[in-house]
């Protein structure tokens, strides 16, 4: 169930049924922004990013590069977890070995490295949909009903 915290928005842990091919789901956590926030020109009321769920509560400046980012859409969240993994992933000193191990060994093992369908699937199972704001894009969380 998404929750708040005291830097004004509102998280979900991503998780989704286990899979081989997703060895680092509690890796990453949606965020979405509140009003507030979402001033600059690459946000907006609602909008839903995603960052690291180990350093996204320590200060900016002892974060490595692209500790979150906004997808622009269901069919940009595999390209833009793809960046993300090869930017972030491997340099952010927070996410502990195991689980980078654990990683490694399943991307050397597992050669389909996913499809963009199977991450649209997965978005829209958790709550994720398209959503464009005075001409802007991007995801927002809505919860199935029941949920």
């Amino acid at each position: 169930a998404p929750s708040s915290n005291a830097k004004n928005t509102t998280t979900l842990l991503l998780s989704r049924r286990r899979t081989r091919n997703t060895p680092c789901k509690t890796t990453r956590e949606s965020f979405k922004a509140k009003t507030s926030y979402a001033s600059s020109p690459r946000h907006f009321p609602g909008r839903v990013g995603l960052r690291c769920v180990y350093c996204a509560n320590v200060p900016k400046k002892d974060q490595q590069s692209m500790p979150y980012f906004y997808p622009k859409g269901l069919s940009d969240l595999y390209r833009s977890t793809c960046t993300w993994q090869r930017v972030h992933f491997k340099n952010c000193s927070y996410i502990p070995s195991s689980v980078k191990r654990k990683y490694y060994n399943l991307k050397e093992s597992d050669k389909t490295r996913g499809k963009t369908a199977y991450w649209i699937s997965s978005g829209k199972e958790v709550g994720l949909i398209d959503i464009t704001f005075n001409g802007k894009v991007g995801i927002t969380f809505q919860p199935k009903s029941g949920v």
